[in-house]
C-alpha cells in the first residue's frame, strides 16, 4: 500500500481508541493489516531487492534515492492533508489523528531505517513485516486495479468514519 492509505486508515481506526497510545497502536496494526491485501505499490528506483534473501535488500543514495524521497514525500503529503481536511474534523482530537497517521506510517519508515542502517533491532519487525506482506502484487496489466482498489479503500474508509463516528 502506498504511504496515502496507510496514513488515511491508521488515523481513521485511531478514531475506535480512547487516546493516543492507543490511536498509534491501532494505526500500527493497521499498516500490517492492509500490507496483507493484494496491492499496489510504486517503484522505488534505488531500492535494490536480494531475491535469495530479502532481509538483504538495500537502498542505494544515488540521485534515483533523491526523486524516490520525493516521490514518497508527496504521497505522505496527500496522505496528511486528506486526513486533516476530512478526518480530523469528524474524529475531533487532532493528537489522536496525528497519532495514528504516524502508527500508520511508521512500519515503512522503520523498513527504510531497516535498509540503511541494519539495526539489529529491526530484524525481527522486518521479518514480521515480511511475513505480513501479500506476495501477490498488482503491477503490471493490473496495476489500474491496485490503483483503484487504493482509491476505493481510501474512499470507504473516510466515508465510514464520518458516518460511524459519533
Amino acid at each position: 500500500m502506498i504511504l496515502a492509505t496507510h496514513a488515511i486508515v491508521g488515523a481513521a481506526v485511531a478514531g475506535a481508541g480512547p487516546g493516543a497510545v492507543s490511536a498509534f497502536f491501532l494505526g500500527f496494526g493497521s499498516h500490517f493489516l492492509l500490507d496483507a491485501l493484494p496491492h499496489w505499490d510504486y517503484n522505488l528506483s534505488s531500492r535494490q531487492e536480494n531475491p535469495v534473501n530479502r532481509l538483504n535488500d538495500k537502498i542505494e543514495q544515488n540521485t534515483a534515492f533523491f526523486w524516490d524521497l520525493v516521490k514518497l514525500s508527496f504521497d505522505f503529503g496527500i496522505g496528511v492533508v486528506l486526513v486533516f481536511r476530512f478526518l480530523t474534523p469528524v474524529i475531533g482530537n487532532p493528537w489522536i489523528v496525528w497519532f495514528g497517521v504516524l502508527g500508520g506510517v511508521l512500519p515503512d519508515f522503520l523498513q527504510f531505517i531497516y535498509f540503511k542502517l541494519r539495526w539489529p533491532i529491526l530484524v525481527r519487525l522486518q521479518q514480521f513485516h515480511y511475513w505480513a506482506h501479500t506476495n501477490y502484487r498488482l503491477v503490471g496489466n493490473k496495476a489500474g486495479l491496485g490503483i483503484l482498489s487504493q482509491a476505493a479503500v481510501i474512499i470507504l474508509i473516510l466515508i465510514a468514519t464520518v458516518l460511524f463516528t459519533p
